[in-house]
């Protein structure tokens, strides 16, 4: 078999393997499930975090308030400011 065919049937074979992997992996979710979820967010609900001050935060806290958690960026100045002042009313 000549060099320039086995160099196709190389490239035909990872090819193949790439498409497989693809399709293998076209449907699972970063949780390493399936997909076929509804396509919105669980919002709402109890949650417990670290304040900035190392203290736990819950719901509760904020029971009576309006309240937005916002999760940010350390460098994005493109869309974290203007998203807060929108936020800010």
């Amino acid at each position: 078999m000549s060099r320039r065919s086995l160099s196709i049937l190389a490239g035909a074979v990872l090819a193949l393997v790439l498409a497989i992997v693809a399709v293998a992996t076209m449907n699972i979710t970063p949780g390493g499930r399936a997909g076929g979820g509804t396509g919105t967010a669980d919002i709402g609900g109890a949650f417990t975090l670290t304040g900035e001050d190392g203290e736990t935060v819950t719901e509760a806290d904020f029971l009576g308030k309006p309240t937005a958690i916002f999760f940010g960026f350390t460098f994005c100045p493109d869309v974290c400011p203007t998203t807060l002042f929108e936020l800010s009313g």
